[in-house]
């Protein structure tokens, strides 16, 4: 079982503090994030292994930017208004991470859509904005079980 990580379109913040009218590249930018992804998958089909892929958990954007303006100043802000956001990012990666695992015909746990369904994320999210709490990773974890069980079923008892 493999995720993306939420680090991978995250931003070298201290940079963009010292020039927020610059061009910034994720961490990992889309492209080498999805080559990862498919030699990742790759490696373990090899193996006669059944890879399954997560999309990030979702983030609490004003938590987030508060916490990183807080370490690196207000002057990221410009660039945050400039680009849309780590959410929007975190969003273009949870989409091709979707296409992608269509393409490579691999199951996808939606641990995104399940968290947000949960209710409020306040609890969920920690003061950070971008990583879960004990109980976000409970939820997580449902969700996962939940799946990786339907899965079980359908290889199980095959329709016919």
């Amino acid at each position: 079982m493999n995720r993306g990580s939420g680090n991978d379109c995250n931003f070298h913040w201290d940079e963009v503090a010292k020039n927020p009218e610059g061009d910034h590249e994720p961490i990992v930018p889309i492209e080498r994030y999805l080559e990862n992804v498919t030699q990742l998958v790759k490696q373990v089909q090899d193996k006669n292994i059944t890879p399954f892929l997560l999309t990030l958990p979702p983030l609490d954007p004003a938590r987030y930017y508060r916490s990183i303006a807080d370490k690196f100043g207000h002057s990221i802000g410009h660039f945050v208004s400039h680009v849309g956001g780590i959410e929007q990012w975190h969003g273009m990666y949870n989409r091709q991470l979707k296409s992608l695992a269509e393409e490579l015909k691999v199951p996808l746990i939606d641990v995104r859509s399940y968290i947000k369904s949960s209710g409020d994320l306040g609890p969920l999210i920690s003061d950070d904005g971008i990583h879960l709490t004990s109980e976000g990773y409970q939820q997580m974890s449902l969700a996962i079980f939940s799946d990786l069980r339907k899965h079980m079923e359908e290889d199980m008892f095959p329709q016919p």
